[in-house]
Protein backbone atom coordinates (compact mmCIF):
# COMPACT_ATOMS: atom_id res chain seq x y z
CA UNK A 1 0.00 0.00 0.00
CA UNK A 2 2.81 2.58 0.98
CA UNK A 3 4.56 1.47 -2.46
CA UNK A 4 0.76 1.87 -4.36
CA UNK A 5 0.91 5.32 -2.94
CA UNK A 6 4.25 6.31 -3.85
CA UNK A 7 3.67 5.09 -7.71
CA UNK A 8 6.52 2.59 -7.47
CA UNK A 9 6.60 -1.53 -7.37
CA UNK A 10 6.39 -2.98 -3.80
CA UNK A 11 10.34 -3.95 -4.13
CA UNK A 12 11.24 -0.81 -5.41
CA UNK A 13 9.70 0.42 -2.34
CA UNK A 14 11.87 -1.68 0.20
CA UNK A 15 14.91 -1.66 -1.65
CA UNK A 16 14.92 2.44 -1.19
CA UNK A 17 13.82 1.37 2.01
CA UNK A 18 17.24 -0.91 2.40
CA UNK A 19 19.39 1.62 0.79
CA UNK A 20 18.11 4.33 3.69
CA UNK A 21 19.02 1.55 6.05
CA UNK A 22 22.32 1.36 5.18
CA UNK A 23 22.59 5.15 5.08
CA UNK A 24 21.39 5.60 8.25
CA UNK A 25 24.01 2.59 9.88
CA UNK A 26 26.82 4.15 7.74
CA UNK A 27 25.75 7.34 9.55
CA UNK A 28 26.89 5.73 13.19
CA UNK A 29 29.53 3.69 11.85
CA UNK A 30 28.11 0.31 11.68
CA UNK A 31 28.74 -1.41 8.63
CA UNK A 32 28.07 -5.07 7.43
CA UNK A 33 29.69 -7.84 5.24
CA UNK A 34 26.38 -8.79 3.82
CA UNK A 35 23.53 -6.70 4.08
CA UNK A 36 20.84 -9.03 2.93
CA UNK A 37 16.47 -9.27 2.49
CA UNK A 38 14.42 -11.73 3.12
CA UNK A 39 12.59 -10.79 -0.31
CA UNK A 40 15.08 -12.56 -2.65
CA UNK A 41 15.14 -15.61 -4.55
CA UNK A 42 17.41 -17.84 -1.88
CA UNK A 43 14.56 -16.92 0.61
CA UNK A 44 11.73 -17.89 -1.86
CA UNK A 45 13.56 -21.19 -2.68
CA UNK A 46 14.48 -22.12 1.19
CA UNK A 47 11.43 -21.02 2.25
CA UNK A 48 8.91 -23.39 -0.28
CA UNK A 49 11.24 -25.93 0.50
CA UNK A 50 10.59 -25.85 4.25
CA UNK A 51 6.62 -25.55 3.58
CA UNK A 52 6.65 -28.68 0.94
CA UNK A 53 8.68 -30.65 3.31
CA UNK A 54 6.44 -30.42 6.46
CA UNK A 55 3.04 -30.87 3.68
CA UNK A 56 4.68 -33.86 2.68
CA UNK A 57 5.07 -34.91 6.63
CA UNK A 58 1.68 -34.24 6.80
CA UNK A 59 2.40 -30.93 9.25
CA UNK A 60 0.11 -29.11 6.99
CA UNK A 61 -3.72 -28.61 6.94
CA UNK A 62 -6.05 -26.24 4.50
CA UNK A 63 -9.70 -25.52 6.33
CA UNK A 64 -11.59 -22.35 5.34
CA UNK A 65 -11.31 -19.47 7.92
CA UNK A 66 -14.17 -16.28 8.13
CA UNK A 67 -11.87 -13.34 7.27
CA UNK A 68 -12.33 -9.73 8.11
CA UNK A 69 -13.14 -7.81 4.67
CA UNK A 70 -12.81 -4.30 4.40
CA UNK A 71 -16.04 -3.54 2.29
CA UNK A 72 -14.84 0.29 1.02
CA UNK A 73 -11.20 -1.14 -0.02
CA UNK A 74 -12.46 -4.36 -1.52
CA UNK A 75 -9.98 -6.71 -0.26
CA UNK A 76 -8.96 -9.28 2.95
CA UNK A 77 -7.60 -7.25 5.68
CA UNK A 78 -4.29 -8.49 6.94
CA UNK A 79 -3.72 -8.44 10.89
CA UNK A 80 -1.50 -5.26 10.65
CA UNK A 81 -4.54 -3.67 8.98
CA UNK A 82 -7.52 -4.05 11.73
CA UNK A 83 -7.32 -2.47 15.08
CA UNK A 84 -9.57 -3.42 18.08
CA UNK A 85 -10.27 -4.42 21.62
CA UNK A 86 -8.14 -7.35 22.60
CA UNK A 87 -10.35 -10.12 23.43
CA UNK A 88 -8.65 -10.84 26.79
CA UNK A 89 -7.46 -7.77 28.44
CA UNK A 90 -10.19 -5.94 26.82
CA UNK A 91 -6.86 -3.43 25.95
CA UNK A 92 -8.08 -0.87 22.92
CA UNK A 93 -5.74 -0.03 19.77
CA UNK A 94 -4.54 -4.04 19.46
CA UNK A 95 -3.87 -5.68 15.96
CA UNK A 96 -5.58 -8.09 14.79
CA UNK A 97 -2.92 -10.86 15.32
CA UNK A 98 -1.63 -10.06 19.01
CA UNK A 99 -2.24 -8.04 22.17
CA UNK A 100 1.28 -5.67 22.96
CA UNK A 101 -0.28 -5.66 26.65
CA UNK A 102 -1.06 -8.92 27.56
CA UNK A 103 1.03 -11.02 24.68
CA UNK A 104 -2.56 -13.15 23.51
CA UNK A 105 -2.19 -14.02 20.01
CA UNK A 106 -5.63 -14.99 18.50
CA UNK A 107 -7.08 -14.58 14.77
CA UNK A 108 -8.44 -11.31 13.77
CA UNK A 109 -11.79 -12.11 13.96
CA UNK A 110 -12.06 -12.40 17.37
CA UNK A 111 -11.14 -8.57 18.30
CA UNK A 112 -13.83 -6.64 19.94
CA UNK A 113 -15.02 -3.27 17.84
CA UNK A 114 -12.70 -4.21 15.00
CA UNK A 115 -12.51 -1.20 12.29
CA UNK A 116 -10.44 -0.75 9.04
CA UNK A 117 -7.05 1.06 9.74
CA UNK A 118 -7.21 1.48 6.01
CA UNK A 119 -10.88 3.24 5.45
CA UNK A 120 -11.81 3.09 9.08
CA UNK A 121 -14.73 0.91 7.79
CA UNK A 122 -16.34 -2.08 9.64
CA UNK A 123 -14.94 -5.42 8.30
CA UNK A 124 -17.33 -7.82 7.27
CA UNK A 125 -16.73 -11.66 7.48
CA UNK A 126 -15.98 -13.91 4.38
CA UNK A 127 -14.46 -17.18 4.55
CA UNK A 128 -11.76 -18.36 2.43
CA UNK A 129 -8.95 -21.29 2.63
CA UNK A 130 -6.08 -20.96 4.44
CA UNK A 131 -2.91 -23.39 5.57
CA UNK A 132 -2.19 -24.12 8.55
CA UNK A 133 1.16 -25.21 10.51
CA UNK A 134 0.22 -27.86 12.68
CA UNK A 135 1.99 -26.84 15.70
CA UNK A 136 0.29 -29.33 18.22
CA UNK A 137 2.09 -31.98 16.30
CA UNK A 138 5.46 -30.59 17.97
CA UNK A 139 4.07 -30.11 21.39
CA UNK A 140 6.22 -33.24 22.84
CA UNK A 141 9.72 -32.55 21.22
CA UNK A 142 8.96 -27.93 22.38
CA UNK A 143 8.03 -28.99 25.69
CA UNK A 144 11.33 -31.42 26.23
CA UNK A 145 13.70 -28.48 24.39
CA UNK A 146 12.65 -25.58 27.00
CA UNK A 147 13.07 -28.14 30.16
CA UNK A 148 16.35 -29.21 28.88
CA UNK A 149 19.62 -28.55 31.07
CA UNK A 150 20.60 -25.41 30.84
CA UNK A 151 18.64 -23.92 28.04
CA UNK A 152 16.35 -21.42 29.61
CA UNK A 153 15.81 -19.98 33.38
CA UNK A 154 13.45 -22.07 34.91
CA UNK A 155 11.11 -19.24 35.24
CA UNK A 156 10.95 -18.70 32.04
CA UNK A 157 10.35 -22.59 31.07
CA UNK A 158 7.62 -22.42 34.17
CA UNK A 159 5.94 -19.76 31.94
CA UNK A 160 5.95 -21.75 29.06
CA UNK A 161 4.26 -24.71 30.68
CA UNK A 162 1.29 -22.41 30.46
CA UNK A 163 1.15 -22.69 27.05
CA UNK A 164 1.83 -26.68 26.50
CA UNK A 165 -1.04 -27.55 29.18
CA UNK A 166 -3.44 -24.76 27.58
CA UNK A 167 -2.53 -27.08 24.41
CA UNK A 168 -0.71 -25.16 21.51
CA UNK A 169 -3.04 -24.27 17.88
CA UNK A 170 -2.41 -24.52 14.68
CA UNK A 171 -0.30 -21.63 13.41
CA UNK A 172 -2.57 -19.90 10.21
CA UNK A 173 0.53 -19.35 8.10
CA UNK A 174 -1.51 -18.09 4.99
CA UNK A 175 -2.37 -14.56 3.47
CA UNK A 176 -4.95 -13.83 0.86
CA UNK A 177 -3.90 -11.51 -2.02
CA UNK A 178 -3.05 -8.78 -1.89
CA UNK A 179 0.16 -9.52 0.06
CA UNK A 180 3.77 -8.27 -0.31
CA UNK A 181 5.70 -12.05 0.12
CA UNK A 182 6.39 -15.39 -1.31
CA UNK A 183 2.97 -17.23 -2.78
CA UNK A 184 2.92 -20.36 -1.53
CA UNK A 185 3.42 -23.82 -3.87
CA UNK A 186 -0.02 -25.03 -5.83
CA UNK A 187 -1.90 -22.21 -3.92
CA UNK A 188 -2.60 -19.62 -6.36
CA UNK A 189 -3.33 -15.78 -4.85
CA UNK A 190 -2.25 -17.46 -1.00
CA UNK A 191 0.84 -16.27 0.45
CA UNK A 192 2.90 -17.38 3.09
CA UNK A 193 2.58 -15.18 6.19
CA UNK A 194 5.20 -12.61 7.02
CA UNK A 195 6.81 -14.38 10.08
CA UNK A 196 7.13 -17.62 8.21
CA UNK A 197 9.49 -16.32 5.63
CA UNK A 198 11.19 -13.99 7.78
CA UNK A 199 13.12 -16.07 9.82
CA UNK A 200 13.92 -18.57 7.10
CA UNK A 201 15.82 -15.42 5.85
CA UNK A 202 18.55 -15.57 8.22
CA UNK A 203 19.53 -19.06 7.29
CA UNK A 204 19.27 -18.44 3.70
CA UNK A 205 21.36 -15.05 3.60
CA UNK A 206 24.09 -17.62 4.65
CA UNK A 207 23.43 -19.61 1.68
CA UNK A 208 25.32 -16.80 -0.78
CA UNK A 209 28.16 -14.89 1.18
CA UNK A 210 30.94 -12.97 -0.33
CA UNK A 211 34.11 -12.22 1.29
CA UNK A 212 37.03 -10.07 0.59
CA UNK A 213 40.87 -10.84 1.56
CA UNK A 214 42.92 -7.95 1.41
CA UNK A 215 46.79 -7.88 1.83
CA UNK A 216 49.07 -5.63 3.36
CA UNK A 217 52.35 -4.01 1.88
CA UNK A 218 55.62 -6.33 2.15
CA UNK A 219 58.31 -3.57 1.91
CA UNK A 220 61.37 -6.33 2.44
CA UNK A 221 60.39 -8.61 -0.30
CA UNK A 222 64.21 -9.58 -1.86
CA UNK A 223 64.82 -5.88 -0.98
CA UNK A 224 61.57 -4.80 -3.38
CA UNK A 225 58.42 -3.74 -2.09
CA UNK A 226 55.13 -6.02 -2.83
CA UNK A 227 51.85 -5.27 -3.26
CA UNK A 228 48.39 -6.93 -3.79
CA UNK A 229 45.38 -5.59 -4.63
CA UNK A 230 42.19 -6.99 -2.53
CA UNK A 231 41.17 -10.77 -3.54
CA UNK A 232 37.46 -11.12 -4.27
CA UNK A 233 35.90 -14.18 -3.97
CA UNK A 234 32.34 -15.05 -3.81
CA UNK A 235 30.56 -18.77 -2.68
CA UNK A 236 27.39 -20.43 -3.65
CA UNK A 237 26.12 -23.97 -2.21
CA UNK A 238 23.16 -25.85 -3.73
CA UNK A 239 22.34 -28.41 -0.88
CA UNK A 240 20.36 -31.13 -0.30
CA UNK A 241 20.18 -33.14 3.11
CA UNK A 242 20.05 -36.80 2.32
CA UNK A 243 19.86 -37.80 5.65
CA UNK A 244 19.27 -35.84 8.95
CA UNK A 245 23.16 -36.59 9.47
CA UNK A 246 24.62 -36.48 5.70
CA UNK A 247 24.40 -33.87 3.50
CA UNK A 248 25.62 -33.07 -0.23
CA UNK A 249 26.44 -29.86 -2.23
CA UNK A 250 27.00 -28.22 -5.20
CA UNK A 251 29.65 -25.73 -4.70
CA UNK A 252 30.92 -23.05 -6.92
CA UNK A 253 33.77 -20.55 -6.38
CA UNK A 254 34.69 -17.69 -7.95
CA UNK A 255 37.97 -15.78 -7.46
CA UNK A 256 38.94 -12.20 -9.12
CA UNK A 257 41.33 -9.69 -8.42
CA UNK A 258 44.38 -9.95 -6.55
CA UNK A 259 46.55 -8.12 -8.87
CA UNK A 260 50.48 -7.94 -7.70
CA UNK A 261 53.25 -5.67 -7.99
CA UNK A 262 56.92 -5.41 -7.24
CA UNK A 263 58.37 -1.91 -6.92
CA UNK A 264 55.50 -0.41 -9.09
CA UNK A 265 55.24 -2.78 -11.51
CA UNK A 266 52.42 -5.37 -12.46
CA UNK A 267 53.70 -8.59 -12.14
CA UNK A 268 51.05 -11.72 -13.94
CA UNK A 269 47.52 -11.27 -14.64
CA UNK A 270 44.24 -10.67 -12.29
CA UNK A 271 42.78 -13.73 -11.19
CA UNK A 272 39.70 -14.37 -12.85
CA UNK A 273 39.04 -17.70 -12.04
CA UNK A 274 35.89 -19.96 -11.49
CA UNK A 275 35.83 -23.33 -10.05
CA UNK A 276 32.96 -25.94 -9.47
CA UNK A 277 32.31 -28.87 -7.28
CA UNK A 278 31.05 -31.28 -4.60
CA UNK A 279 31.18 -31.80 -1.01
CA UNK A 280 29.76 -34.85 0.60
CA UNK A 281 29.35 -34.55 4.51
CA UNK A 282 28.97 -36.97 7.47
CA UNK A 283 28.04 -35.66 10.36
CA UNK A 284 29.45 -38.47 12.99
CA UNK A 285 28.80 -37.03 15.93
CA UNK A 286 27.63 -33.38 17.67
CA UNK A 287 30.62 -31.92 17.58
CA UNK A 288 32.76 -34.40 14.74
CA UNK A 289 32.16 -33.91 11.03
CA UNK A 290 33.75 -36.22 8.27
CA UNK A 291 33.79 -34.65 4.80
CA UNK A 292 35.19 -34.86 1.53
CA UNK A 293 34.92 -33.08 -1.90
CA UNK A 294 36.18 -32.45 -4.93
CA UNK A 295 36.58 -28.94 -7.20
CA UNK A 296 37.91 -27.93 -10.57
CA UNK A 297 38.25 -25.13 -12.94
CA UNK A 298 35.39 -24.45 -14.78
CA UNK A 299 36.74 -20.68 -16.33
CA UNK A 300 39.61 -18.45 -16.19
CA UNK A 301 43.30 -18.99 -16.29
CA UNK A 302 43.69 -22.25 -18.06
CA UNK A 303 47.47 -22.51 -16.94
CA UNK A 304 46.23 -22.14 -13.24
CA UNK A 305 44.92 -25.66 -12.53
CA UNK A 306 43.06 -25.17 -9.04
CA UNK A 307 41.73 -29.15 -9.21
CA UNK A 308 41.32 -29.63 -5.75
CA UNK A 309 40.51 -33.54 -3.31
CA UNK A 310 40.26 -32.95 -0.16
CA UNK A 311 39.15 -35.12 3.02
CA UNK A 312 38.47 -33.31 6.22
CA UNK A 313 37.79 -34.26 9.87
CA UNK A 314 35.91 -31.16 11.68
CA UNK A 315 35.91 -30.88 15.58
CA UNK A 316 33.96 -27.96 16.48
CA UNK A 317 32.10 -26.40 19.37
CA UNK A 318 30.48 -23.38 20.58
CA UNK A 319 27.56 -22.57 22.87
CA UNK A 320 25.32 -21.11 20.39
CA UNK A 321 26.19 -24.01 17.55
CA UNK A 322 25.37 -26.51 19.83
CA UNK A 323 22.03 -25.03 20.60
CA UNK A 324 20.77 -24.43 17.05
CA UNK A 325 22.02 -28.37 15.77
CA UNK A 326 19.69 -29.28 18.69
CA UNK A 327 17.33 -27.41 16.83
CA UNK A 328 17.77 -28.70 13.63
CA UNK A 329 17.51 -31.74 14.51
CA UNK A 330 14.53 -31.70 16.80
CA UNK A 331 12.81 -30.15 13.41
Amino acid sequence: LRAEANGITPEEQIANVQKEHIRDFDGFGVHFDHYDSTHSDTNRARSQEIYLKNREAGNIAVRPVSQLFDPEKGMFLSDRFIKGTCPKCKSEDQYGDACEVCGTTYNATELLNPHSTLSGATPVEKSSDHYFFKLPNFSEYLQKWTRDQGRLPVSIANKLDEWFEAGLSDWDISRDAPYFGFEIPDAPNKYFYVWVDAPIGYMSSFEVVPSVWLFAENDDFINQKLENEPLWQLEAHLTHDFTRSFFGSLDLLYRGGFQSEIDGVEVGDKLDIGNLGFTLNYQATDNLSIRTGFSSNVFGDDDLDNSLLRIQFIYAWHTASENFKKVIRGQ
